[in-house]
């Protein structure tokens, strides 16, 4: 019996040692884990920081890169010797998509309404909805969009349905 409690009794101080270890180790990954969070955060904070820097460098660059080359084309406009301004007052609604196309031409409306007198406006819907918003103009012919940004799968219904014009007479005519 001695025998057995004298093991029994080392075994007990071998589990109080491992478990002082474990114990040491579990304080030490829980403070591994709090500094992997401090520095998860702080590199978060500093990549939303350099993302919003980006984003104002992007549009800053942008919005100066549009008004340089609307200049640019207003000033190679005026020297073609045209009377742009033969249709100021006219307004002019364009029915456009959640495009790139949009997106690149609209910083330009102020430049061309500068040059001609002319305002245009966009009424921009979703692509899916855009398609059905001009066909209802062109089908009801209330003249709401005086132009609009053509998709190519509904092109072949506005030519079947006769809402094509040919513009030959215009160009032969200028």
């Amino acid at each position: 019996q001695a025998e057995s409690n004298v093991t029994l009794s080392a075994e007990i101080d071998d589990l109080a040692e491992l478990s002082e270890v474990v114990d040491t180790q579990a304080e030490s990954v829980a403070t591994a884990t709090q500094q992997q969070t401090t520095l998860t955060k702080r590199i978060s904070t500093r990549a939303n920081d350099l993302k919003g820097n980006v984003d104002s460098l992007e549009s800053s660059l942008e919005t100066f890169a549009a008004s340089e080359w609307g200049k640019r084309i207003n000033d190679h406009c005026r020297d073609a010797g045209i009377d742009w301004k033969q249709y100021a007052g006219t307004t002019l609604t364009f029915g456009m998509s959640e495009h790139m196309f949009t997106q690149t031409t609209e910083p330009f409306l102020e430049d061309f309404e500068q040059l001609t007198g002319i305002r245009v406006k966009y009424e921009t819907y979703p692509e899916e909805k855009l398609f059905g918003e001009i066909e209802r103009d062109l089908s009801d012919q209330t003249g709401r969009f005086d132009g609009f940004y053509l998709g190519l799968w509904p092109a072949a219904n506005y030519h079947a349905n006769g809402w094509v014009k040919d513009l030959h007479q215009y160009i032969d005519d200028a």
